[in-house]
C-alpha cells in the first residue's frame, strides 16, 4: 500500500515535470521556426502529446486506485480471519480450562472426602484412646486416694 502510494506520488512529480517540460517546448516551438518545431516533435502536436500523457497518466492513477483497493479489501479479509481464528484460539482456551476446572474440582472433592472419613476415623479412635487413658487415670486416681484414706486412718489410729 505504502509502495503504490509513493509510486502515485512519483508519477504525479514525473506528470509536473513532463507538463513544464511541455510547456517549455511549446514556448519553444512557437518562438522557433516551424521547420525547428518540426525538428523537436517530429511526429507529434503539443496538444496530441498532452493528451497522451494525461491519459497515461489517468491510466496511471486508475491502477493505483485499483491496487489500493484490492490491498484494502485483502488486507480486510485477512484481518477477519484473524480475528476468527483469534475468536476460535479463545473458545478452545476456555473450554479447555473449563474442563480442567472442573476436573480438579471433582479430584479435590473426591480427596476431601476421602481425607474427612480418614479424619472423622482417626478422631474417634483418638476420642476412644482419650476416654480409655482418663477412665485409666480416674481409677488410678481414685486407687490412690484410698490408699491416702487408708494411711491417714491408719496413721491416724496409731496416733491415739
Amino acid at each position: 500500500l505504502d509502495a503504490v502510494k509513493q509510486q502515485n506520488e512519483q508519477l504525479i512529480a514525473e506528470n509536473k515535470r513532463l507538463t513544464d517540460e511541455n510547456k517549455k517546448l511549446n514556448e519553444k516551438s512557437s518562438s522557433a521556426k516551424p521547420e525547428t518545431a518540426q525538428e523537436i516533435l517530429p511526429t507529434l502536436s503539443y496538444d496530441e502529446a498532452s493528451r497522451k500523457l494525461g491519459d497515461i497518466l489517468l491510466k496511471a492513477n486508475l491502477d493505483a486506485d485499483r491496487i489500493v483497493s484490492d490491498a484494502e479489501a485483502e488486507a480486510s479479509r485477512q484481518l477477519a480471519g484473524a480475528e476468527k481464528r483469534a475468536d476460535d484460539i479463545r473458545l478452545d482456551a476456555a473450554v479447555t480450562a473449563k474442563l480442567m476446572s472442573d476436573r480438579v474440582k471433582e479430584r479435590l472433592t473426591a480427596l476431601t472426602a476421602a481425607y474427612l472419613e480418614k479424619f472423622s476415623t482417626l478422631s474417634a479412635d483418638s476420642f476412644d484412646e482419650y476416654r480409655k487413658a482418663c477412665d485409666d487415670l480416674n481409677e488410678k486416681l481414685s486407687t490412690a486416694r484410698l490408699r491416702a484414706e487408708y494411711e491417714l486412718k491408719k496413721t491416724g489410729a496409731q496416733n491415739d
